[in-house]
């Protein structure tokens, strides 16, 4: 553990200034460097007395009618805002990802969404539309190419969640040398936004509570998963061999694209499995080939058809939320999905995880003893963008 001390602080900022300083502390707790600072590396109390002055922070601690607001022999006030606000966000931060990587790292991902909702018109071939064909057709020497334009159908994604809270600084934390409660705040803020996002995740890989109708197609909402027309991606088949696999596979090829009429094409293969199936699993995809007897004298050997798969665990909390939900009532430990799952949901997002810190103002001390106080946010959800890309077994068949 690497300490950040008083002396070191006060001549970086001689050498580099107040600005400077902070810059080379953000590159120094960036996770890409090797040997970089953590959080738990800085102590506020030291951080207080250089920033503050020793003067200052002495008199403050001894007299609550003294505000830390402005610097006294120290480096500068703004400064421990600034420092605070690093270490805060990183613990923050580091959390969140702990939290909310796993599912988020499954599906589509969009940033900087600028609305509230959106109806989003489907591209399409007008003049094939037309025609009636796929315009896929030879153009003749001089005739004009087709046009590729908006139809009438259209796809709508409504409100995303906003979820934050705030994490304040307190006098205590600073006289008593509380580093640790402050860091063990910052990282509860970035675990609960980090559970929050990944619930979604799961809740809408599943299709279950409100997140099974997150797909809407011409202004009908339906549920992801489809046990007839106008798809069919449901099924019941329990995964115990290949000849399951082979059943999912035949429900992709009866779905196809409802703008081109097009047969539905994977770009990639994921099986998710519940964690009580990952080892049966394991020996469905892992095993070197396949047995089978042609007659009373001959067994002839395969190779393993499922090599070209990507066999994942879910996560407990996806367990939990299944368990909870009536869907999986019976059976929450034998569903597993299957399809390219980065086509079939995305993480629309309309500002990612931010920590914004409150302006100086001694209103807040003086009501409340904080010092500074720092907000984490983050506004997004999970919606289905296309659920053809996608199956879904309960495995009670």
């Amino acid at each position: 553990m690497r300490a950040i001390k008083y002396r070191e602080l006060v001549r970086m900022h001689r050498s580099l200034g107040g600005d400077g300083m902070v810059k080379h502390l953000r590159e120094w707790m960036d996770p890409k460097t090797d040997g970089h600072l953590r959080p738990e590396d800085f102590n506020l109390t030291e951080l207080a007395v250089a920033c503050f002055g020793w003067d200052r922070f002495q008199r403050a601690r001894n007299d609550r009618t003294v505000l830390l607001t402005e610097a006294g022999d120290g480096v500068d006030s703004t400064t421990f805002s600034a420092i605070t606000g690093l270490v805060v966000q990183g613990k923050v931060r580091e959390s969140f990802l702990e939290e909310s990587n796993q599912a988020a790292s499954l599906i589509g991902y969009e940033p900087g969404i600028r609305n509230k909702s959106v109806r989003r018109p489907m591209f399409q071939n007008l003049d094939a539309k037309e025609s009636g064909t796929d315009g896929g057709e030879d153009i003749k020497e001089g005739m004009p190419y087709p046009r590729i334009g908006f139809g009438a159908d259209y796809q709508s994604f409504g409100d995303n969640r906003k979820r934050g809270n705030i994490i304040p600084v307190t006098r205590e934390a600073l006289f008593f040398d509380n580093t640790g409660e402050v860091l063990r705040q910052a990282s509860q803020v970035g675990r609960i936004a980090g559970i929050r996002k990944d619930k979604t995740c799961w809740n809408a890989i599943l299709g279950i509570q409100a997140d099974a109708y997150r797909y809407s197609f011409n202004g009908t909402a339906y549920a992801t998963y489809q046990a007839a027309t106008p798809w069919i991606n449901h099924h019941t088949p329990a995964l115990v061999n290949w000849t399951d696999i082979d059943a999912a596979e035949t429900l992709f090829v009866g779905m196809t694209d409802p703008n081109t009429g097009e047969p539905i094409e994977l770009g990639g293969r994921t099986v998710l499995v519940m964690p009580q199936a990952y080892m049966t699993a394991q020996n469905v995809f892992g095993s070197n080939g396949t047995d089978q007897t042609s007659d009373a004298n001959y067994v002839v050997g395969y190779p393993n058809p499922l090599a070209g798969y990507a066999l994942m665990r879910m996560a407990a909390r996806a367990y939990a939320l299944a368990a909870a939900h009536a869907t999986y009532a019976g059976s929450p430990t034998t569903p597993w999905i299957m399809g390219d799952l980065k086509k079939a949901f995305t993480y629309r997002e309309n500002w990612p995880l931010t920590i914004t810190q409150a302006p100086t103002n001694t209103q807040a001390e003086f009501e409340s003893d904080i010092v500074a106080q720092f907000k984490a946010s983050e506004r997004g959800d999970t919606w289905v963008e296309e659920p053809r890309y996608v199956t879904r077994s309960l495995g009670t068949g």
